[in-house]
């Protein structure tokens, strides 16, 4: 769900997913994950406005994110 307070749940097709990268509003890589996208945990972040960014065999896929 957006907005995020402590856990990030990715859905969908897990293992399609290659990296996840969470950039804040610099676009500067906050976090980068390359496995267990199930539960990504978020608590030790600021609030604030993040950018997901998913890339999958698919393609890449972006969302803002809010972090309360």
């Amino acid at each position: 769900p957006n907005p995020v307070t402590d856990k990030l749940m990715i859905k969908g097709n897990l293992s399609e997913i290659e990296a996840i990268r969470i950039y804040n509003l610099n676009a500067q890589i906050i976090r980068s994950f390359s496995n267990n996208f199930d539960k990504i945990d978020l608590s030790d972040l600021e609030s604030s406005i993040y950018i997901v960014s998913i890339s999958s065999m698919r393609g890449l896929y972006t969302v803002k994110l809010i972090k309360e």
